[in-house]
């Protein structure tokens, strides 16, 4: 359908723009409206857990990331140790392809194996992503806790 349409359209009218936009106007709905929709849905979801997100270029941007910087007050639970997700977190972030990055903590110890990088907690946050960003490609810091150096 639409590769034939695009085809015939570059074949008769030399133009490469108005055959892209055949191969887009013969594409699926879904295939189009799939990510504003998808972004939509993580959007509720996160107002429903107290998240706002203030940029939804952000979450557009979730899906270029390769590399997730797990800030320790992400995976354990304020006076009580690892959260019960803890494993569960770092286990999807493996299974997505991304390069896991943790911070130092020694209420996470147990857990360091399964991230490919464990930085020093005296190290900044921000010279950590500086760095990984040099390295090449988006780098995602899952930190819910601004305030929250410990």
């Amino acid at each position: 359908g639409s590769v034939a349409g695009a085809a015939a359209t570059l074949l008769v009218k030399h133009d490469l723009a108005e055959a892209a936009e055949a191969v887009l106007a013969g594409s699926p709905k879904a295939a189009r409206y799939g990510p504003a929709a998808f972004h939509a849905v993580l959007s509720a979801a996160l107002s429903r857990t107290g998240v706002l997100v203030r940029d939804p270029g952000r979450l557009r941007q979730l899906e270029m990331a390769r590399t997730v910087v797990l800030h320790p007050s992400a995976l354990r639970v304020p006076d009580a140790g690892a959260d019960p997700w803890t494993e569960d977190v770092l286990d999807a972030a493996r299974r997505a392809g991304l390069r896991v990055v943790m911070v130092e903590d020694p209420a996470l110890a147990d857990f360091t194996g399964l991230a490919d990088q464990v930085v020093g907690a005296h190290r900044p946050l921000a010279d950590v992503v500086a760095e990984l960003r040099a390295e090449g490609g988006v780098v995602t810091v899952v930190r819910p806790l601004p305030g929250d150096d410990g």
